[in-house]
């Protein structure tokens, strides 16, 4: 398992890319952006500005991408942990249970 904490506090763009064996967790604490997007394959792009105390899940092999210029502080820790999970593991099934989701790219209130 790896962490990452990412804190921006420039207006300009920032552009972010990822694809891994593993899975990642993005959390966002704290952000508002004036203009980018978050997009996962095989799901429908995200534009949403305000993405404080919202959730990213990228499946194992997935690629994600993400850009933003930001209005004020942008944080978000990320996670990635082992992709030894399958469709029919039990990870997969408690997180179906837990969100009512498919694993893939959603944008989930923490709070």
């Amino acid at each position: 398992m790896g962490v990452e904490l990412v804190q921006s506090m420039t207006h300009e763009r920032v552009d972010h890319s990822f694809q891994s064996p593993l899975h990642l967790l993005a959390a966002y604490q704290h952000g508002v952006r004036r203009d980018g997007e978050s997009c996962v394959e095989g799901v429908p792009r995200s534009k949403l500005r305000n993405v404080a105390k919202k959730l990213t899940f990228v499946p194992a092999g997935n690629h994600y991408r993400e850009w933003y210029e930001i209005v004020v502080e942008y944080q978000r820790s990320s996670a990635t942990f082992d992709g030894g999970f399958s469709e029919t593991s039990s990870f997969t099934a408690a997180f179906r249970k837990i969100t009512g989701l498919t694993p893939g790219r959603y944008h989930r209130a923490l709070g």
